[in-house]
């Protein structure tokens, strides 16, 4: 009888999972395996991935050269035409990385080591190099091949992931949150690295922060009942904390794809896709339903966001788009249950890169580019997929979830 009443329950979260998506049904689609025939790679963490030029993509996670080996820094690079193998940097790092690039000769990646510090890695084009040179100041780099930097113990103690910004080139802002669960900040200003500095607040998990111009940075985190919570400089100095409502779990993803428009996503306490929108001026918040776990959105033009979740179940993807309104939600792949987060990037309209570790620690990609997702279900590179049938009507989520609280008012607490 117990039996026969988890089975009932089971079905009946099934259904309110699909109806939740309000989706057609389209054939499975696999992931492409960048991992395919090797034996080392990454170990679970997710992949932190960013694109410096134009169909130039490099992927970072930890893993081990060897199977039993202490984990190091792992990078992948596209080079335009092929996936280069895996490269092994070391590093005294267990946490995953988070990778930022402020130009075609530049990457940073930070890390946790064992001790909580931060740790940092680089990247830069080789001096008076061949081909593909770009200028900076006096000195032309090599765009195409980067040469390791080596490692930097820039200190602190922190218990969350890390979120790093780069406004301007040289410039970098890293976050996390510290042992005493306030936020704290050090930087890069162009020729040395600041101390850090305690910017407050109480936070449940790792901030999001964003720029959308040259000295303007956003900062987001959940607070420990989960409500979202911003603090933001502007210039010249940092304005104080203001409440953006909740409860949300989990992690914010949070994107700018024009001067004075923040559009942040998380997951609802009742396990939608939630948006709060800075509109230029006032915040506004939507349910965009779905049950879901944590969102990665990104942003490859004026007025376009892509959203992709993971179902609530870990063994689904979905897509949700923005472009002049809301599009409906698109299953794209299957996928082996995992709660591992997504990182998705892309280098010109049109264009996203999706990449995640899969539950046997091995790097998967999928991409949409401008027409169609792939791998399509019959061939990754060849086959185009068939176009799905029309989406039925739009299907609310159920009614009597629990909902987020309104944001605040119009002129209440917005940026400066």
């Amino acid at each position: 009888m117990l039996l026969l009443r988890v089975m009932v329950c089971a079905a009946v979260l099934m259904c309110a999972a699909t109806s939740a998506f309000a989706q057609p049904e389209v054939a499975s689609r696999e992931w492409e395996n960048l991992d395919a025939g090797t034996n080392f790679g990454p170990i679970g963490t997710p992949p932190s991935c960013v694109s410096r030029a134009p169909a130039r993509i490099d992927c970072f996670a930890l893993g081990r050269s060897v199977p039993g080996s202490a984990p190091g820094l792992m990078r992948r690079q596209w080079n335009g035409s092929a996936w280069i193998a895996w490269e092994n940097l070391g590093g005294d790092v267990v946490g995953p990385p988070e990778c930022v690039s402020w130009g075609a000769a530049r990457i940073d990646c930070f890390v946790r080591g064992s001790d909580n510090s931060l740790r940092h890695a680089w990247w830069e084009g080789a001096p008076q190099g061949s081909g593909g040179d770009i200028t900076v100041g006096t000195a032309s780099l090599q765009t195409d091949a980067l040469f390791f930097g080596g490692w930097d113990n820039l200190g602190g103690s922190f218990t969350s992931e890390i979120s790093c910004v780069s406004w301007d080139v040289g410039r970098i802002d890293c976050f996390v949150r510290g042992t005493d669960n306030a936020l704290w900040h050090r930087w890069w200003d162009g020729s040395q690295w600041r101390d850090w500095e305690s910017l407050g607040g109480q936070l449940g998990g790792r901030p999001e922060c964003v720029s959308w111009s040259a000295f303007r940075i956003d900062c987001f985190a959940l607070d420990p009942r989960g409500r979202m919570q911003h603090r933001w400089w502007n210039v010249t100095q940092w304005q104080g904390w203001e409440d953006l409502g909740g409860p949300f779990r989990g992690d914010i993803s949070c994107i700018s794809y024009v001067v004075n428009r923040i559009d942040c996503f998380a997951r609802g306490g009742e396990n939608a896709l939630w948006a709060r929108s800075w509109n230029g001026t006032q915040w506004i918040g939507e349910n965009l339903g779905g049950l879901i776990k944590d969102p990665e959105c990104i942003s490859w033009g004026p007025g376009r966001i892509d959203c992709i979740v993971r179902s609530i179940w870990g063994t689904e993807v979905y897509h949700r788009a923005w472009e002049l309104s809301w599009r409906n939600w698109e299953r794209l792949a299957d996928s082996p249950i995992y709660d591992g987060a997504m990182s998705c990037t892309s280098w010109r309209a049109g264009r996203i890169d999706c990449f995640d570790t899969s539950a046997y620690g091995r790097l998967r990609h999928i991409w949409w580019d401008g027409q169609r997702w792939w791998p399509s279900e019959a061939n990754p590179r060849l086959t185009p997929e068939p176009s799905p049938p029309p989406p039925p009507p739009r299907v609310q989520s159920p009614r009597h979830a629990p909902a987020p609280e309104r944001p605040p008012r119009e002129g209440t607490n917005r940026p400066g």
